[in-house]
């Protein structure tokens, strides 16, 4: 869907204005037609986006200025068959990260990634080894590219016993990481984003109006900590934000319609209709900004 009017007032967001984009699987595809909206309906411009597990996705895309093709993605996710069954003992995985990477394959070329660069973005995973989350950098006029991009990316969506982990170089040491979302005794931390006058949080699972779980998701999630679920992580990025010295204004956006079904539901079916649940409740973000502003946590 592509919208060809002229984009509206931004709705009184201040700049340097940030997006989290959290995770969430299949559902991610609600996440991006929300950006979509805020971009093309809106004119929205971020000057840093945070990234973490899927959400990771739809942060590239606006990093490298593809947003148009996010679209076309979701409408096409069946053909990408993201969850295709091909188990490994050594890392345990139950399916192929191929078509993650095939996704992705567009951010392979780290000089074009460079020049295409709009922000500064970072790509939130976490170090299996050392169990903390690992925070890339990539804004090339700070002179900041912690590549590669593409297994930043790759590591970020690599959900634990679903997709393998990504093996790379960190800080001189072989480390294998894995999905941004899995919670670490340290909490997510967004203080790199000091500079942002406001930050816009976006989530796909409200705590009162949880998804539909698969058996396969449920079963999966008891493996990445139930004691500390990925909202409890953004929730701790959040405090750390309001305990900057000047905090910026946070604004925590979640579906308004709960999304009926799982997070590894990657069918058109599902995906489609969330897309376009996205676009319709972007702009309640920016009309009535003030509801969902976080005062405290």
């Amino acid at each position: 869907m592509i919208l060809n009017h002229e984009p509206r007032p931004h709705g009184g967001f201040r700049q340097p204005l940030g997006l989290v984009l959290a995770g969430g699987g299949a559902l991610g595809a609600w996440q991006s037609g929300v950006v979509y909206s805020l971009v093309n309906e809106f004119g929205l411009r971020f000057q840093h986006i945070v990234g973490i597990s899927s959400g990771s996705l739809t942060g590239v895309a606006y990093f490298l200025n593809r947003l148009e093709e996010i679209s076309t993605r979701w409408r096409n996710v069946n053909t990408a068959r993201i969850m295709r069954f091909r188990p490994k003992l050594r890392p345990l995985s139950l399916f192929s990260g191929h078509p993650v990477m095939k996704s992705i394959e567009y951010v392979a070329n780290e000089d074009r990634c460079k020049k295409r660069a709009q922000c500064h973005y970072t790509v939130v995973s976490v170090c299996r080894e050392e169990r903390r989350h690992i925070y890339a950098h990539f804004a090339p006029e700070k002179e900041l590219w912690d590549g590669p991009l593409i297994k930043h990316i790759a590591a970020s969506c690599a959900i634990p016993l679903v997709f393998p982990p990504i093996r790379t170089t960190i800080q001189g040491k072989d480390r294998l990481l894995m999905d941004g979302g899995v919670s670490c005794p340290t909490g997510m931390d967004f203080r790199f984003m000091e500079d942002c006058e406001d930050v816009l949080v976006l989530e796909m699972e409200c705590l009162d109006r949880p998804p539909r779980q698969t058996l396969l998701a449920r079963a999966l999630s008891t493996q990445i900590d139930p004691d500390n679920p990925g909202d409890a992580m953004i929730s701790r990025g959040i405090q750390s934000l309001l305990s900057l010295p000047k905090k910026p204004r946070v604004y925590r956006f979640f579906p308004q319609r709960p999304l009926r079904f799982s997070s590894l539901e990657f069918r058109e079916k599902y995906c489609v209709p969330a897309f376009q649940q996205g676009l319709k409740e972007g702009p309640l973000l920016v009309k009535q900004s003030s509801l969902f502003q976080v005062q405290a946590l």
